[in-house]
């Protein structure tokens, strides 16, 4: 019976990221210091440094388990759209469902990069989702279908610069001013071809 109920627990990288994600995201990761995310984590402040070598490190990986959420909840979304223009507005019903929630609080990464320094970890988790953001929408303006996900998020982007302000403006108008429910902007329908 005890191995079950090890089985189910938390592991202490785990429970730091949660503690991260809870802290970060609601103050600001400038806010919060390691002690505050051992202390709510329930680990020793060892345990951060062993698992992720600094606070730096820490909040690259709650940015990037925020970008996972994000894809996959717009993958779950987008597997009910078929054409290219329907999917490409599905990535804003998908954001939509988050820019509605009662702890909207922003986009984590536009807020964790207006307190970076350049050539941090931060500047390459948020590189990572703009990268991911445009490999996935801009196939879809074009007309095609978005490729899958790539394993690895090194090699260049080759977008026009319409194509690489979208992922930013996705992010900066509904930091802004978040709807009351999701909505499709009027900027896509430049897109239509009726």
């Amino acid at each position: 019976m005890a191995t079950t109920a090890s089985a189910t627990k938390p592991t202490a990288r785990e429970r730091l990221l949660a503690a991260a994600d809870e802290l970060f995201y609601r103050e600001g990761v400038q806010s919060v210091g390691v002690d505050r995310v051992v202390q709510l984590a329930g680990v020793a402040k060892a345990s951060l440094y062993n698992l992720f070598g600094s606070k730096d490190q820490l909040v690259e990986a709650y940015l990037d388990a925020r970008t996972d959420a994000t894809r996959d909840q717009v993958e779950r979304t987008l597997t009910r759209f078929r054409t290219p223009r329907e999917r490409l507005l599905g990535v804003f019903d998908a954001q939509g469902q988050v820019f509605t929630q009662p702890d909207f609080n922003g986009c984590a990464h536009l807020t964790a990069s207006a307190e970076a320094e350049a050539g941090s970890p931060v500047e390459y988790a948020n590189n990572r989702y703009r990268q991911w953001v445009g490999g996935h929408c801009s196939p879809i303006w074009r007309g095609r279908q978005a490729s899958p996900t790539p394993k690895t998020w090194h090699g260049s982007c080759s977008f026009s610069t319409t194509e690489r302000a979208f992922p930013r403006g996705w992010t900066a108008i509904h930091r802004r001013r978040p709807p009351r429910a999701p909505r499709r902007p009027r900027a896509i329908r430049c897109g239509d071809q009726d």
